[in-house]
Protein backbone atom coordinates (compact mmCIF):
# COMPACT_ATOMS: atom_id res chain seq x y z
CA UNK A 1 0.00 0.00 0.00
CA UNK A 2 1.38 3.51 -1.00
CA UNK A 3 2.45 5.19 2.11
CA UNK A 4 0.63 8.71 1.53
CA UNK A 5 1.85 10.41 4.78
CA UNK A 6 5.57 9.91 3.57
CA UNK A 7 4.98 10.76 0.21
CA UNK A 8 3.05 14.27 1.73
CA UNK A 9 5.56 15.05 4.21
CA UNK A 10 8.34 15.14 1.23
CA UNK A 11 6.04 17.03 -0.73
CA UNK A 12 6.23 19.47 2.15
CA UNK A 13 9.82 19.92 2.93
CA UNK A 14 10.50 19.99 -1.17
CA UNK A 15 7.95 22.97 -0.82
CA UNK A 16 5.13 21.78 -2.74
CA UNK A 17 2.32 22.25 -0.14
CA UNK A 18 -0.01 21.98 -1.89
CA UNK A 19 0.31 18.46 -3.56
CA UNK A 20 1.01 17.94 0.23
CA UNK A 21 -2.14 18.44 1.24
CA UNK A 22 -3.22 16.27 -1.73
CA UNK A 23 -1.24 13.16 -0.32
CA UNK A 24 -2.52 13.49 3.37
CA UNK A 25 -6.17 13.47 2.27
CA UNK A 26 -5.31 10.08 0.48
CA UNK A 27 -3.73 9.02 4.00
CA UNK A 28 -7.12 10.23 5.97
CA UNK A 29 -8.83 8.04 3.40
CA UNK A 30 -6.94 5.21 4.46
CA UNK A 31 -6.55 6.19 8.35
CA UNK A 32 -8.98 8.71 9.31
CA UNK A 33 -8.30 9.57 12.42
CA UNK A 34 -4.49 9.57 12.38
CA UNK A 35 -3.35 12.80 14.46
CA UNK A 36 0.20 13.08 12.78
CA UNK A 37 -1.51 13.53 9.29
CA UNK A 38 -3.69 16.16 10.53
CA UNK A 39 -1.42 17.96 11.95
CA UNK A 40 1.13 17.45 8.84
CA UNK A 41 -2.02 18.47 6.91
CA UNK A 42 -2.38 21.62 8.92
CA UNK A 43 1.15 22.93 8.55
CA UNK A 44 0.54 22.18 4.60
CA UNK A 45 -2.72 24.11 4.80
CA UNK A 46 -0.89 27.11 7.18
CA UNK A 47 1.58 27.62 4.22
CA UNK A 48 -0.77 27.89 1.65
CA UNK A 49 -2.52 31.04 3.91
CA UNK A 50 -5.74 28.75 4.05
CA UNK A 51 -5.78 29.31 8.20
CA UNK A 52 -9.38 28.61 8.96
CA UNK A 53 -9.12 25.39 7.09
CA UNK A 54 -5.56 24.55 9.17
CA UNK A 55 -7.23 25.37 12.61
CA UNK A 56 -9.84 23.03 11.96
CA UNK A 57 -7.00 20.28 11.36
CA UNK A 58 -4.72 21.06 14.38
CA UNK A 59 -8.20 20.77 16.44
CA UNK A 60 -8.61 17.25 15.32
CA UNK A 61 -4.79 16.38 15.91
CA UNK A 62 -5.40 17.53 19.13
CA UNK A 63 -8.46 15.74 19.60
CA UNK A 64 -7.21 12.73 18.59
CA UNK A 65 -4.34 12.93 21.66
CA UNK A 66 -4.73 15.10 23.86
CA UNK A 67 -1.20 15.66 24.58
CA UNK A 68 -0.15 16.21 20.83
CA UNK A 69 2.20 19.21 22.05
CA UNK A 70 3.17 19.24 17.84
CA UNK A 71 -0.16 20.47 17.13
CA UNK A 72 -0.96 22.22 20.12
CA UNK A 73 2.39 24.97 19.33
CA UNK A 74 1.05 24.51 15.97
CA UNK A 75 -2.34 26.24 16.96
CA UNK A 76 -0.80 28.39 19.49
CA UNK A 77 1.68 30.22 16.87
CA UNK A 78 -0.88 30.60 14.39
CA UNK A 79 -3.28 32.73 16.58
CA UNK A 80 -0.34 35.04 16.88
CA UNK A 81 -0.98 36.38 13.42
CA UNK A 82 -4.69 35.55 12.75
CA UNK A 83 -8.46 35.66 14.19
CA UNK A 84 -10.14 32.30 14.32
CA UNK A 85 -13.81 32.26 13.15
CA UNK A 86 -15.15 29.86 15.24
CA UNK A 87 -13.76 31.19 19.28
CA UNK A 88 -15.75 28.43 20.21
CA UNK A 89 -13.92 25.79 18.82
CA UNK A 90 -11.46 24.47 21.48
CA UNK A 91 -10.48 25.72 25.20
CA UNK A 92 -6.95 27.28 23.33
CA UNK A 93 -8.66 29.72 21.13
CA UNK A 94 -11.22 30.75 23.42
CA UNK A 95 -8.91 31.31 26.01
CA UNK A 96 -6.91 33.06 23.42
CA UNK A 97 -10.01 34.79 22.16
CA UNK A 98 -10.50 35.93 26.03
CA UNK A 99 -6.80 37.22 26.54
CA UNK A 100 -7.27 39.21 23.28
CA UNK A 101 -9.89 41.12 25.15
CA UNK A 102 -7.82 42.31 27.61
CA UNK A 103 -6.85 45.56 27.45
CA UNK A 104 -4.02 47.84 28.19
CA UNK A 105 -4.56 51.54 28.34
CA UNK A 106 -0.90 52.13 26.85
CA UNK A 107 0.51 55.94 27.35
CA UNK A 108 3.52 56.74 25.21
CA UNK A 109 3.49 59.98 28.07
CA UNK A 110 3.32 58.27 30.71
CA UNK A 111 5.33 55.85 32.67
CA UNK A 112 4.57 52.27 33.09
CA UNK A 113 4.23 51.61 36.47
CA UNK A 114 4.39 48.09 38.49
CA UNK A 115 0.99 48.11 39.53
CA UNK A 116 -0.38 48.27 35.78
CA UNK A 117 1.84 45.22 35.18
CA UNK A 118 0.08 43.41 37.75
CA UNK A 119 -3.07 44.26 36.95
CA UNK A 120 -2.27 42.62 33.43
CA UNK A 121 -0.78 40.04 34.00
CA UNK A 122 -3.55 38.54 37.06
CA UNK A 123 -6.18 39.53 34.52
CA UNK A 124 -4.67 37.19 32.07
CA UNK A 125 -3.94 34.64 34.46
CA UNK A 126 -7.08 34.20 35.96
CA UNK A 127 -8.38 33.26 32.16
CA UNK A 128 -5.52 30.56 32.08
CA UNK A 129 -6.58 28.67 35.24
CA UNK A 130 -10.14 29.34 34.88
CA UNK A 131 -10.16 27.35 30.93
CA UNK A 132 -7.32 24.91 32.71
CA UNK A 133 -4.97 25.65 29.68
CA UNK A 134 -2.07 23.46 31.36
CA UNK A 135 -0.03 22.96 27.75
CA UNK A 136 4.09 22.32 28.30
CA UNK A 137 5.01 25.20 26.17
CA UNK A 138 9.02 24.79 25.82
CA UNK A 139 9.24 28.87 24.73
CA UNK A 140 10.74 31.80 26.72
CA UNK A 141 10.64 34.38 23.46
CA UNK A 142 8.34 36.59 22.95
CA UNK A 143 8.27 37.88 19.22
CA UNK A 144 6.69 41.30 17.58
CA UNK A 145 6.96 39.84 14.24
CA UNK A 146 6.99 41.12 10.60
CA UNK A 147 6.51 39.30 6.95
CA UNK A 148 10.40 38.83 6.91
CA UNK A 149 11.62 35.46 7.82
CA UNK A 150 14.87 36.09 9.65
CA UNK A 151 15.59 32.40 9.83
CA UNK A 152 18.30 32.85 12.42
CA UNK A 153 18.29 29.09 13.79
CA UNK A 154 19.51 28.03 10.18
CA UNK A 155 22.33 31.23 10.30
CA UNK A 156 23.48 29.28 13.62
CA UNK A 157 23.19 25.86 12.18
CA UNK A 158 25.48 26.67 9.85
CA UNK A 159 28.30 28.42 11.83
CA UNK A 160 28.04 25.56 14.12
CA UNK A 161 28.74 23.52 11.36
CA UNK A 162 30.95 24.83 9.08
CA UNK A 163 32.48 28.03 11.82
CA UNK A 164 31.53 30.66 9.14
CA UNK A 165 29.23 33.48 9.53
CA UNK A 166 26.34 33.43 7.23
CA UNK A 167 25.97 36.46 4.72
CA UNK A 168 22.64 37.44 6.13
CA UNK A 169 24.05 38.17 9.09
CA UNK A 170 27.01 40.95 7.91
CA UNK A 171 23.78 43.20 7.38
CA UNK A 172 22.07 42.27 10.66
CA UNK A 173 22.21 44.49 13.27
CA UNK A 174 20.31 44.74 17.07
CA UNK A 175 19.10 47.23 19.39
CA UNK A 176 19.65 44.97 22.33
CA UNK A 177 18.02 46.34 25.77
CA UNK A 178 18.91 44.79 28.81
CA UNK A 179 16.17 45.48 31.48
CA UNK A 180 17.04 45.74 34.97
CA UNK A 181 14.49 42.87 36.33
CA UNK A 182 11.50 40.93 35.30
CA UNK A 183 9.31 44.53 35.72
CA UNK A 184 11.46 46.17 33.51
CA UNK A 185 11.51 43.23 31.20
CA UNK A 186 7.07 43.22 31.25
CA UNK A 187 7.01 46.74 30.49
CA UNK A 188 9.84 46.41 27.58
CA UNK A 189 7.28 43.84 26.13
CA UNK A 190 4.37 46.34 26.67
CA UNK A 191 6.31 48.96 24.96
CA UNK A 192 7.33 46.78 21.73
CA UNK A 193 3.49 45.35 21.30
CA UNK A 194 2.92 49.67 20.73
CA UNK A 195 6.01 50.30 19.31
CA UNK A 196 5.27 51.91 15.91
CA UNK A 197 8.70 51.32 14.05
CA UNK A 198 9.47 52.31 10.18
CA UNK A 199 9.88 48.88 8.19
CA UNK A 200 7.80 47.16 11.19
CA UNK A 201 11.29 46.33 12.41
CA UNK A 202 11.46 42.48 14.48
CA UNK A 203 11.26 42.88 18.10
CA UNK A 204 11.59 40.55 20.99
CA UNK A 205 11.75 40.02 24.69
CA UNK A 206 13.35 36.96 26.32
CA UNK A 207 15.25 35.91 29.14
CA UNK A 208 18.96 34.76 28.74
CA UNK A 209 19.21 30.48 28.85
CA UNK A 210 21.51 29.99 26.06
CA UNK A 211 24.63 28.41 28.68
CA UNK A 212 27.50 30.26 26.35
CA UNK A 213 25.84 33.84 26.53
CA UNK A 214 26.15 36.54 29.60
CA UNK A 215 22.73 38.18 30.76
CA UNK A 216 19.92 37.82 32.36
CA UNK A 217 17.08 39.27 30.70
CA UNK A 218 16.75 41.20 27.25
CA UNK A 219 14.89 42.96 24.07
CA UNK A 220 15.92 43.24 20.42
CA UNK A 221 14.84 45.44 17.66
CA UNK A 222 16.20 43.54 14.59
CA UNK A 223 17.87 46.10 11.90
CA UNK A 224 18.74 45.62 8.21
CA UNK A 225 21.61 48.60 8.64
CA UNK A 226 23.89 50.26 11.09
CA UNK A 227 22.51 53.80 9.80
CA UNK A 228 18.94 52.30 10.98
CA UNK A 229 20.04 50.77 13.94
CA UNK A 230 21.38 54.01 14.56
CA UNK A 231 17.78 55.77 14.48
CA UNK A 232 16.23 53.40 16.29
CA UNK A 233 18.18 53.67 18.93
CA UNK A 234 17.72 57.10 19.40
CA UNK A 235 14.39 56.80 19.31
CA UNK A 236 14.38 53.99 22.00
CA UNK A 237 16.82 55.97 24.43
CA UNK A 238 13.80 58.46 24.90
CA UNK A 239 10.99 55.66 25.48
CA UNK A 240 12.85 54.22 27.74
CA UNK A 241 13.76 57.05 29.55
CA UNK A 242 10.36 58.03 29.63
CA UNK A 243 8.77 55.01 30.33
CA UNK A 244 10.64 52.85 32.44
CA UNK A 245 13.81 53.88 34.14
CA UNK A 246 16.92 55.55 32.27
CA UNK A 247 18.82 53.55 33.78
CA UNK A 248 18.27 50.48 31.54
CA UNK A 249 21.21 49.50 29.20
CA UNK A 250 20.78 49.81 25.71
CA UNK A 251 23.02 49.64 23.00
CA UNK A 252 23.77 48.58 19.36
CA UNK A 253 25.24 45.45 18.26
CA UNK A 254 26.47 43.29 15.28
CA UNK A 255 24.55 39.61 14.61
CA UNK A 256 24.88 37.07 17.16
CA UNK A 257 26.79 36.45 19.97
CA UNK A 258 27.56 33.13 18.98
CA UNK A 259 29.86 34.64 16.51
CA UNK A 260 32.20 37.21 18.51
CA UNK A 261 34.86 33.98 20.01
CA UNK A 262 35.71 32.89 16.73
CA UNK A 263 35.29 36.47 14.75
CA UNK A 264 36.27 38.70 17.24
CA UNK A 265 36.76 41.93 14.17
CA UNK A 266 33.22 40.85 13.34
CA UNK A 267 31.85 42.49 16.77
CA UNK A 268 33.41 45.50 16.46
CA UNK A 269 31.47 48.23 15.21
CA UNK A 270 32.11 51.38 13.79
CA UNK A 271 30.38 53.67 11.35
CA UNK A 272 32.70 53.62 8.67
CA UNK A 273 31.70 50.61 6.25
CA UNK A 274 34.87 50.18 5.09
CA UNK A 275 36.46 49.51 8.44
CA UNK A 276 33.30 46.63 9.02
CA UNK A 277 34.46 42.90 8.89
CA UNK A 278 33.27 42.07 5.35
CA UNK A 279 31.44 38.81 4.28
CA UNK A 280 34.15 35.93 2.76
CA UNK A 281 32.53 35.12 -0.62
CA UNK A 282 34.27 31.46 -0.24
CA UNK A 283 31.87 30.71 2.66
CA UNK A 284 28.58 30.44 0.04
CA UNK A 285 29.95 27.37 -0.88
CA UNK A 286 28.90 25.80 2.46
CA UNK A 287 26.08 28.00 2.60
CA UNK A 288 24.62 26.08 -0.74
CA UNK A 289 25.67 22.53 0.70
CA UNK A 290 23.70 23.57 3.86
CA UNK A 291 20.52 24.50 2.01
CA UNK A 292 20.71 21.58 -0.46
CA UNK A 293 21.14 19.27 2.24
CA UNK A 294 18.10 20.96 4.17
CA UNK A 295 15.95 20.17 1.37
CA UNK A 296 16.43 16.49 1.67
CA UNK A 297 15.89 15.88 5.29
CA UNK A 298 11.94 15.90 5.35
CA UNK A 299 12.02 17.91 8.44
CA UNK A 300 8.26 19.47 8.80
CA UNK A 301 8.85 23.62 9.18
CA UNK A 302 5.92 25.70 10.03
CA UNK A 303 7.84 28.80 7.75
CA UNK A 304 5.14 31.20 7.47
CA UNK A 305 5.64 34.85 8.88
CA UNK A 306 3.07 37.12 9.08
CA UNK A 307 2.30 40.36 11.18
CA UNK A 308 2.10 39.52 14.61
CA UNK A 309 -1.48 41.02 16.25
CA UNK A 310 -1.40 43.63 18.89
CA UNK A 311 -2.69 42.96 22.10
CA UNK A 312 -2.07 40.27 24.80
CA UNK A 313 -2.16 36.37 23.27
CA UNK A 314 -1.94 32.96 24.74
CA UNK A 315 1.44 32.69 23.99
CA UNK A 316 2.24 35.82 25.65
CA UNK A 317 1.12 34.25 29.00
CA UNK A 318 2.32 31.04 28.86
CA UNK A 319 5.85 32.40 28.02
CA UNK A 320 5.88 35.34 30.63
CA UNK A 321 4.97 32.35 33.39
CA UNK A 322 8.19 31.04 32.30
CA UNK A 323 9.81 34.36 33.07
CA UNK A 324 8.42 35.05 36.09
CA UNK A 325 9.62 31.06 37.53
CA UNK A 326 12.91 32.23 36.20
CA UNK A 327 13.06 35.65 38.17
CA UNK A 328 12.39 33.68 41.53
CA UNK A 329 15.27 31.26 40.74
CA UNK A 330 17.97 33.46 40.43
CA UNK A 331 17.14 35.52 43.35
CA UNK A 332 15.43 38.46 41.10
CA UNK A 333 12.54 39.10 43.98
CA UNK A 334 10.81 41.70 42.27
CA UNK A 335 8.61 39.23 40.53
CA UNK A 336 6.56 39.49 43.81
CA UNK A 337 5.17 42.82 42.69
CA UNK A 338 3.44 40.91 39.47
CA UNK A 339 2.39 37.66 40.78
CA UNK A 340 2.49 36.32 44.33
CA UNK A 341 0.64 32.93 44.17
CA UNK A 342 3.02 30.21 42.94
CA UNK A 343 4.16 29.25 39.68
CA UNK A 344 6.06 26.59 38.44
CA UNK A 345 7.73 25.02 35.06
CA UNK A 346 9.49 22.04 33.98
CA UNK A 347 10.85 24.10 31.12
CA UNK A 348 12.95 26.60 33.13
CA UNK A 349 13.59 23.83 35.98
CA UNK A 350 15.53 22.37 33.22
CA UNK A 351 16.86 24.96 31.31
CA UNK A 352 18.39 26.14 34.57
CA UNK A 353 19.53 22.97 36.27
CA UNK A 354 23.82 23.55 34.48
CA UNK A 355 23.36 27.17 34.95
CA UNK A 356 21.59 28.15 38.02
CA UNK A 357 24.50 29.75 39.81
CA UNK A 358 25.97 31.48 36.91
CA UNK A 359 22.86 33.23 36.36
CA UNK A 360 22.49 34.70 40.08
CA UNK A 361 25.95 35.55 40.14
CA UNK A 362 24.78 37.57 37.02
CA UNK A 363 21.93 39.12 38.37
CA UNK A 364 22.89 41.87 40.41
CA UNK A 365 21.23 42.16 43.76
CA UNK A 366 21.84 45.93 43.46
CA UNK A 367 19.12 46.06 41.29
CA UNK A 368 16.38 44.21 42.79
Amino acid sequence: MKNYLTEGNILLSNGDPKKAVYSYRKALNVKPNDPEVFNNLGIALMQLEKFEEAILNFDKAIRFKTDNLKSINNLIYLLTFYYPKNKDLNSIIFANHLLRSVKYNYNPKKQISDEDIANLFNSCISIIYKYKINIKYNNSQLYRRNEIRLNCSRHLRIFNIFSIIPEYCFGCYKILIEPRNILDLFKLSIIFDNLNLKNNLNKKCMIELRSNVKGTYKGYIYCGSLDEANKVYGILVKILNKQINKLIPISIKRGCSEYYDIYPEYKKITQNPDQLMNYNKDWRKKEKIYDTNLKKNNTLIVNIFKNSLSGISLTDILIMQHWLVFAKKIGDKSYKKIYKDELSSEFIEKELSLQLLTRKNEFSPTLK
